[in-house]
């Protein structure tokens, strides 16, 4: 017999949810039985679960699974999740969360009490409940926050969410090897232990995949068997069967865990993890020398031999490679020290519940812990003659396809545990039974023990009084003494309580069998029966139960876990409206099959107005007049026509003229807000602003290069208009209005206007503030207004007010003398062989400004690297010299954005590229680029891309500001007429700008990008008229490059929907590659995407509701059981809050006096509050206010106070 050291590692407690075993107990019940718990389906229950026919009489569809009974339920409310958040939560989180409860209970420990530090080690299979069921609900995906999804489905957050929720302190972990996950775990969980990092662990692995209870298509020669049975190590095995699981063990110092007094299931001796390398046929196939390397080492940290190992849980997938491979490692592992032959069992769970995936290896111990103690080892089943191609005669092993008795003599029972993972991660495992621990003591009639019990609900207190009534009856040896002891120190205390005293374990069952007879101790008992301790207790308080125990001899021992009440939280998928062709042709987030199609150019089509009937309705006009007399023009004929019109002038200061007539400093956001408030008062907020005050705007010189003359060209337009718009949120104004911005030449419709570039700005305002405030709808109307007169104002009046009456979808429309033109994009085709015009050369020079992200960064290793030519880097000023990188990632950390632009430069300074400096040294010296093409040679083309990238500079339009845009100016357009001056009259290759769609399509955030890239285009086409060479603007759909560092943060099936139009590295340079065959364009848009599909639905809101059609109508849940009473909201704004505060929590009902934290809310869904009570009610209010109102009778009695809330819903 060995002696146990201080290497040794105990497991304390364990839970497990397998198919068909919600226990450890039911779990042994079926492999001591033999069972197999992979169901077969019928036709009619795959056929009910929309299975097609084809599927169903196709010779190789396999109709069998390994399932969870419910993976939908879970006791959301005995976590503090709100029903909202949990049915955003995958299972496989929700079932790990509640695993993990179980296993502390079945320890006896309540980890709030634990004096010491608690890690959590642990990874699942891939999150398949997202893309497959959430997804499917367009309604819940509307209604739920990113964040909330990310933190729900990610890999990142199973662990930490566990140390949170349970309030463990020690490392949180999250492991991923694929199928050797679990047991790689409880390797690091021991690793950690006996580093000193933590004094308990808990260490496991799940892996639920959906769609579940189907079932799937047979391959040849692939993992999955041919007939739905795993048949390890059998001639007839051909391959496995995937199955759905959780299992999860505490862990602790041997040492530790016997000086506390806990039941020691088994003792880890030894653990290695090996990784096969290359050293193998292929990346997804097992190594023999990885294998039994890891076996080696286990043995060798244990230290045993061979010969003192008596069972093997073998990985056993059953397919013909792997268990060959499999039993060839381990044979010669042993073999190098032993000659024996036939003398270890083998066996495989996965004969008996499939192949679990990141929870296999956990299933493999816990069954091997099982067999320990109940001194039997499980047939491993579906085993009738051997493989011929392993030779167990001359090995030390045979499979063990009885229930058998596991005999030792005089020696511990040992056994070996392996988890192999696809990718060659390779675990083993040493355990050994548990030592054998000192009796407490026997029960005398004379001992009375105090059993207390308690839970969250009465129900649940009803159920864990049955349930220790029947463990008791069914364990009558158990000591008395150690039960009391459990319950009164091994768990946690809720609101429900109950206890009992009692002299034997018969006395208990009885007393609990009949407590109708004879009531249990409750809070209504006298304090001289129970005494002062219990009644205290009962009455709610918390006791020291420890001080009662001490000097006395007890022992945790495994007791029933406590029984959750679990809710169904599910979504159900979308009706299917519409035909397969249809959706498909109206789907936004599929790519385009060719990606010749992927490329379109801007058009403009002449059309007409339709000649319809005035709408009569009165309307008030808010007209921001220009000096142009176009404003006045109109102002007469709108008065003329019965509509009230309110005429805004700039000025120097606010003014109120008359009631019809004011006057405005641009800059003057107050005047603004003063201005609403008096409009406001006599009832006339807008239902149209005409805003005019950028046409008469003077434009740039040519060549005009002072930044802060071009910033003021924007005072009179993008700036006004963001202050008028911030104006009307300050003051919660969200009266239905549309906002028409007119604009003088702005847009190249014809390719010889005299391009206005400093109102470009508009139109990609207004594309993004539709789009932020739903109340507010947007178009601009471009005319063509010259120096000489030759429209007549009477003719734009006219061209104007029929606009204004057509009730037109189109966002944009452009008026060339008397024509009308309406913009869109046309297809272009873009064959991978057609001919390029000027490619990048090896031997050429090229300069990249801005090409250290985003697609930037794809540029300039396409050129640099896969080109292999001369890539010269510039960047935006302020960006660190290079002898300052390595001490600037330094301090500020690998994450920096900066420090990520460092890191990307030193990749492609390994390319041959060169570092030459910033924007400001250019423009400072206009003869920097002849030097730098005297040493690296002449430069051959150009490409600007420091607008490719939005992501650091998204603001909504509520706190966006001057500065922000100021800064996004200098660093794009700016430094774009610095290089376009630089090489003004150099005939180049090519000179590209990367832009991105969002100049195209808009979306919430995108003020400064949208604003300036439309300044980009519009300069552009404006240097297009004179110079010699014209710039290109390549608009970029979404990549994965922009996306690289969301993507970490968010589940990888989150990420799908956005994959679906996001192009790859991979693409992006075959798209690049296709844009050197464009020649004689301005602008090119790239869009994986119908991109028409896109811009009708974001720019030209032809699918926008209203938002009464936008009520909040995702899946509710039942008001959980709370020791709080129901009250019902009565006022009016009670139940305005009781809507918002059920819609965001996903309950039908609260209660006034309902904490909306203690209902599972939190900061995020705070901000979500918030935002609902801001955009849909009108009723200002911030997060502050909700933390310290967080109850609707609260909340409302604080709104009523300001006078904030007297608005209805």
């Amino acid at each position: 017999m060995t002696m146990s050291n201080e290497l040794d590692i105990a497991i304390i407690g364990m839970s497990c949810k397998f198919p068909q075993a919600d226990t450890t107990e039911q779990f042994w019940g079926n492999l001591a039985s033999g069972k197999e718990t992979v169901v077969f389906f019928s036709d009619e229950e795959l056929a009910d679960k929309g299975v097609p026919q084809a599927l169903l009489s196709h010779p190789d569809y396999i109709k069998a699974a390994s399932v969870l009974d419910h993976p939908e339920h879970f006791d959301a409310e005995f976590f503090g999740y709100n029903p909202s958040e949990a049915t955003s939560m995958d299972p496989q989180h929700r079932i790990f969360l509640e695993n993990c409860w179980q296993t502390f209970e079945d320890a006896g420990y309540d980890p709030s009490a634990f004096a010491g530090d608690i890690g959590v080690f642990a990874g699942l299979a891939m999150n398949t409940y997202l893309s497959d069921v959430l997804i499917r609900n367009s309604d819940f995906m509307q209604h739920v926050s990113p964040e909330q999804l990310m933190i729900g489905n990610d890999k990142d957050y199973l662990t930490t969410m566990v140390s949170y929720k349970l309030g463990l302190k020690g490392p949180s972990l999250n492991v991923n090897t694929a199928c050797s996950t679990s047991l790689v775990a409880i390797h690091l969980a021991r690793q950690s232990l006996l580093l000193g990092e933590c004094d308990m662990a808990l260490a496991g692995g799940v892996s639920i995949v959906l769609p579940n209870s189907k079932g799937y298509m047979y391959k040849k020669d692939g993992i999955q068997s041919a007939d739905g049975h795993c048949r390890a190590f059998d001639a007839k095995a051909k391959g496995t069967v995937w199955g759905d699981g959780c299992g999860v063990v505490l862990l602790k110092r041997l040492a530790d865990a016997q000086a506390d007094g806990d039941h020691i299931y088994a003792v880890i001796k030894g653990s290695a993890v090996t990784n096969d390398g290359s050293n193998k046929v292929g990346y997804t196939a097992p190594g023999v020398e990885g294998q039994s390397k890891a076996i080696v080492e286990a043995l060798a940290v244990s230290g045993q031999s061979p010969e003192d190992i008596q069972y093997v849980e073998m990985h056993g997938t059953g397919t013909q490679l792997g268990d060959m491979v499999e039993m060839t490692a381990i044979t010669q592992a042993y073999q190098s020290y032993t000659e024996q032959t036939e003398f270890c069992a083998i066996g495989s769970v996965k004969t008996n519940i499939g192949h679990l995936n990141a929870a296999a290896g956990i299933a493999g111990l816990i069954k091997t812990v099982l067999a320990m103690n109940h001194q039997q080892i499980p047939p491993s089943i579906n085993y009738d003659e051997p493989n011929p191609k392993i030779d167990f005669k001359n090995s030390p092993f045979y499979v063990n396809s009885r229930l058998s008795d596991w005999k030792t003599g005089s020696e511990p029972r040992r056994a070996g545990v392996s988890s192999m993972g696809i990718g060659g991660t390779n675990c083993h495992i040493i355990i050994e039974e548990g030592p054998v621990t000192m009796p407490s003591k026997a029960a005398s009639p004379d001992d009375v023990h105090t059993l207390i019990l308690s839970a969250r609900s009465a129900e649940a207190l009803e159920q864990r009084i049955d349930q220790l009534a029947d463990y008791l009856e069914a364990h009558p040896t158990l000591s008395l003494q150690d039960v009391a002891f459990t319950l009164q120190c091994g768990r946690r205390s809720f609101a429900y309580r109950t206890a009992l005293r009692c002299s034997s374990l018969n006395e208990a069952v009885h007393t609990l069998r009949n407590r109708t007879l004879h009531p249990l101790f409750n809070a209504h008992s006298p304090r001289e029966t129970v005494g002062d301790q219990l009644f205290l207790w009962l009455s709610g308080q918390e006791n020291d139960w420890q001080d009662i125990w001490a000097g006395q001899t007890a022992h945790r021992i495994p007791l029933p876990a406590y029984p959750f009440q679990r809710k169904r939280f599910w979504v159900e998928p979308d009706p299917e409206t519409a035909s397969s062709e249809h959706t498909a042709s109206e789907h936004y987030y599929k790519k385009l099959d060719d990606m010749a199609d992927w490329f379109y150019l801007p058009s403009w089509k002449e059309t007409s107005l339709p000649f319809t009937a005035h709408n009569s309705e009165a309307k008030v006009y808010w007209v921001f007049a220009d000096n142009l007399q176009i404003g006045t023009g109109l102002t007469r004929q709108l008065k003329a026509e019965g509509h009230t019109v309110i005429v805004i002038e700039p000025g120097d200061s606010y003014a109120c003229l008359n009631s019809n007539l004011f006057v405005l400093s641009p800059g003057d956001q107050e005047g603004y807000r003063q201005m609403i408030r008096t409009l406001q008062a006599g009832n006339l907020l807008p239902d149209r602003i005409l805003f005019m005050w950028s046409l008469a705007c003077e434009e740039p010189e040519a060549g005009e290069m002072n930044l802060e003359a071009l910033i003021k060209t924007q005072n009179n337009g993008l700036f006004s208009i963001l202050y008028l718009t911030q104006a009307f949120a300050d003051l919660s104004v969200k009266k239905p209005c549309e906002f028409i911005a007119l604009t003088n030449n702005v847009f190249n419709v014809t390719g010889n206007e005299q391009i206005h570039i400093q109102a470009s700005t508009i139109p990609g305002l207004c594309t993004v503030m539709q789009q932020e405030y739903d109340h507010m709808r947007c178009r601009v109307i471009d005319l063509l207004l010259t120096a000489h007169g030759e429209v007549s104002i009477e003719a734009i009046v006219h061209w104007i007010m029929r606009e204004l009456y057509s009730d037109s979808s189109e966002f944009v429309c452009a008026y060339r003398y008397s024509k009308r033109f309406i913009r869109g994009f046309e297809p272009v085709r873009i064959e991978a062989n057609a001919p390029h015009q000027r490619p990048v050369r090896q031997e050429g020079t090229y300069l990249v400004f801005g090409g250290l992200e985003a697609v930037g960064y794809s540029v300039s290793e396409y050129i640099a690297k896969n080109k292999g030519a001369t890539l010269l880097m510039m960047e935006e000023e302020g960006f660190p010299k290079q002898e300052e990188w390595e001490q600037w990632v330094e301090r500020n950390g690998e994450e920096d954005a900066i420090s990520i632009k460092i890191q990307n430069a030193l990749k492609l300074l390994d390319h041959g590229a060169v570092y030459i400096g910033t924007i400001a040294d250019l423009e400072k010296d206009e003869r920097y680029i002849g030097a730098q093409e005297q040493r690296y040679g002449q430069i051959r083309g150009i490409v600007h891309a420091s607008g490719s990238s939005g992501v650091k500079r998204r603001e909504s339009m509520r706190t966006f500001t001057p500065d922000m845009w100021q800064g996004h100016f200098k660093a794009v357009n700016y430094s774009l007429m610095i290089l376009d001056r630089a090489f003004a009259d150099r005939d180049l290759d090519f000179r590209f700008i990367i832009s991105g769609l969002v100049s195209v399509l808009g979306g919430y955030g995108s003020i400064s990008i949208a604003t300036v890239s439309n300044h980009v285009k519009a300069f552009v086409a404006k240097q297009s008229r004179t110079a010699g060479q014209s710039w290109v603007v390549q608009c970029w759909d979404a990549s994965e490059t922009v996306w690289g560092r969301v993507k970490q943060y968010m589940p990888v099936t989150m990420y799908d929907r956005i994959e679906d139009v996001a192009l790859t590295d991979e693409q992006g340079i075959q798209c690049l590659e296709r844009t050197f065959a464009v020649r004689d364009v301005l602008e090119l848009e790239i869009s994986a995407t119908n991109l028409i599909n896109r811009y009708n639905r974001w720019v030209r809101l032809k699918d926008r509701k209203t938002l009464e059609e936008n009520k909040d109508e995702s899946v509710r849940h039942s008001r959980p059981n709370l020791p709080t009473a129901y009250v019902a909201a009565s006022q009016p704004i009670e139940q305005l809050l009781e809507r918002v505060f059920s819609s965001l929590l996903g309950m039908d009902q609260v209660g006034m006096n309902d904490d909306f934290f203690e209902l599972g809310g939190h900061s995020l869904l705070g901000v979500q509050l918030v935002s609902k009570l801001q955009d849909l009610y009108q009723i200002e209010i911030d997060l502050p206010i909700i933390y310290s109102y967080p109850t609707i009778s609260k909340l409302s009695a604080y709104l009523e106070s300001t006078g904030k809330a007297m608005v209805t819903a």
